[in-house]
């Protein structure tokens, strides 16, 4: 629940995955003041009217510098792509946002130093969106807001949003008053707080894309041209994730070795997916490449998965799983850890600490 947006950088490159509409939230930060929404109260024009959910979650956490964190989410649909609706409350210094019942109105800050930050984010795939709004009048009503296990039960009023663009290393907002406008009249909110983390068994929506969230499930297509669902794992023991390039010098040597780590911890539950981005020359692997490069690392040909979408290459596992989980870049091959109980985000190389050996050991009660 933090505004820093990071870039990716693969293999020492760096690559804006989140550039257009900065879905990620990292540290907060608190610039100088940037460009000021374009609109006087009252002034939004609805090219879009209304927000129906069919999912919604409220999450009520510690944040950075010890102040509390709400975030609201509301999805319009089941499936990809959706819309998202949030409400983040920054609570505490420096962005002093909502902790507690009250009226709060919205005065056009800016998303950098909002402490009450309203979004419409569109197009979405995961935590990727193709387009996002920024909301610069309204009124939220608080009628409870309560610690993990009581209620969030809210109003929103006459909320005004624009077509805007969050800047991904500052998360200064800028809008144009020719943007496309999204009017919100009227909007109830009557719902249990939840504390962050996986919760206790696998959701297929899931809780969030960073480390010990639970990871929404998913679906690759692996060589054989097999359709494989992440949540396929689920019920018990780990699953591993790979990711892996064609042009990777590294990969080459270390998923032979992986590869047999897997195989002498299959029996105990382990399960992999490796995940290949790009072939030799940066492009979309085929079918038969995909082949030849399992065969080559020694990988079941099962087991290894294309995902090379329209946005990005790795659009799909780095959609729904952080890869750099604190900030940084990411370097492949990366690996990353999920408990099959529940599908949390367990452990990741992005970060220092134990070995991928001994994340192994604890997710399979080797210790």
């Amino acid at each position: 629940m933090l505004k820093f947006f990071p870039a990716v950088g693969v293999c020492g490159v760096t690559i804006a995955l989140l550039s257009m509409t900065g879905c990620h939230e990292g540290g907060p930060v608190n610039p100088a003041d940037g460009p000021r929404p374009p609109w006087p109260a009252g002034t939004v024009p609805c090219d879009r009217t209304g927000f129906v959910p069919v999912w919604q979650r409220v999450v009520w956490d510690e944040a950075a510098g010890g102040g509390l964190s709400l975030t609201y989410r509301a999805r319009n649909s089941l499936t990809e792509p959706f819309d998202e609706l949030l409400i983040e409350s920054y609570a505490g210094p420096p962005f002093d946002g909502p902790d507690a019942p009250g009226r709060y109105v919205l005065d056009g800050t800016n998303y950098a130093d909002c402490g009450l930050c309203i979004r419409i984010r569109t197009g979405c795939y995961g935590s990727w969106c193709t387009g996002q709004y920024f909301a610069g009048q309204g009124v939220l009503d608080i009628d409870a807001l309560e610690s993990p296990g009581g209620r969030f039960i809210a109003d929103l009023m006459s909320l005004g949003l624009r077509a805007s663009s969050i800047d991904a290393e500052t998360a200064i907002s800028t809008t144009s008053s020719a943007s496309p406008g999204w009017c919100v009249p009227e909007y109830s909110i009557d719902l249990e707080v939840v504390s962050p983390g996986a919760g206790k068994q696998c959701s297929a929506l899931g809780t969030g894309v960073t480390l010990d969230e639970g990871i929404a499930d998913f679906e690759l297509t692996n060589c054989l041209g097999e359709p494989v669902r992440l949540h396929d794992g689920c019920g018990g023991g780990a699953t591993w994730l790979i990711a892996t390039a064609g042009w990777c010098v590294a990969c080459k040597s270390w998923l032979p070795i992986a590869a047999e780590e897997w195989r002498s911890r299959s029996d105990d539950g382990l399960k992999l997916m490796v995940v290949l981005g790009e072939d030799q020359y940066g492009l979309k692997p085929t079918s038969d490449y995909c082949l030849a490069y399992a065969e080559e690392h020694g990988i079941p040909p099962d087991h290894l998965f294309v995902d090379h979408g329209a946005l990005s290459s790795w659009q799909t596992l780095f959609s729904h799983v952080s890869p750099y989980a604190l900030g940084g870049l990411l370097t492949l091959p990366w690996n990353g850890l999920l408990d099959g109980a529940n599908m949390r985000y367990a452990w990741t190389d992005a970060l220092t600490g134990p070995s991928v050996y001994e994340a192994l050991d604890a997710l399979l009660g080797k210790r």
